[in-house]
């Protein structure tokens, strides 16, 4: 049923372009319609030489409407003057007989001279639409976006800046002596310490231990035995910061 709606469809249009005494060049020349299409939709098939449906619809409507001009133009006796390129009237012309028994005006080939726009009005306010409605998501998002940014940026400013872990320093003093400690720069102790005291310091920067005779302390550092370092019965000052420990 559709194929013989087709064929149908296909055969009035042929009609009327006989009747008009058009070719298939010369419609193809003023609609800007590819010529197999042409051929095509007056045998039935247009389907088959357009790339998609919707240019088969637009190149169908961009037909018919020349068709319809041709016509209109036709009927109101206008025939295209070539010295001034406008169309002009004129008394009657003789009327030439078509191979389907009609007739038609010899010069009517004329009123093809100016090309009818291949794309519907219709689908390019359509896609003008798209195309609007495309721009405006795609600035909503990037202010959305520049938005969540500014936000993440402030949130990350706003978060305090974590510092060095906290530096431990213990003491076991094994030989009296006179000590000096420092935390952070400022002294917390300086007195003669005796046997067996235990000693226990923290701070965020630095503990510096001015010592006597350092291998008469047992020190312990983030956990770890220190081992001082030169001779004994030698004042030595060991310090130790967050990043690594220092010695005599």
């Amino acid at each position: 049923m559709a194929e013989q709606t087709g064929r149908e469809e296909g055969q009035q249009v042929r009609r009327r372009r006989v009747r008009l005494g058009l070719t298939v060049r010369q419609v193809a020349a003023a609609t800007g319609v590819d010529e197999a299409f042409v051929r095509a939709l007056e045998e039935g098939t247009p389907g088959r030489r357009a790339p998609s449906p919707g240019y088969e619809l637009a190149w169908r409507r961009t037909v018919e409407r020349f068709l319809d001009r041709a016509e209109t133009k036709v009927a109101r006796g206008l025939r295209w003057d070539a010295t001034t390129s406008s169309p002009s009237t004129s008394g009657a012309h003789p009327r030439l007989p078509t191979p389907d028994g009609g007739e038609t005006d010899p010069r009517i080939a004329h009123v093809a001279v100016q090309p009818v726009p291949v794309v519907d009005p219709g689908l390019g306010r359509a896609y003008a639409r798209l195309r609007l409605g495309t721009v405006l998501a795609l600035a909503s998002s990037v202010v959305v976006l520049g938005v969540w940014a500014g936000h993440l940026i402030r949130y990350r400013q706003s978060q305090p800046v974590p510092g060095p872990d906290p530096i431990e320093v213990q003491v076991r003093v094994q030989v009296p002596q006179q000590l000096v400690v420092a935390v952070d720069g400022a002294v917390v102790l300086d007195r003669k310490v005796g046997r067996g005291e235990r000693l226990r310091w923290v701070a965020r920067e630095d503990v510096s231990v001015d010592a006597v005779d350092p291998f008469g302390l047992r020190v312990t550092y983030a956990g770890q035995t220190v081992q001082p370092r030169g001779h004994r019965n030698r004042p030595r000052r060991m310090v130790f910061v967050a990043a690594a420990e220092g010695g005599p």
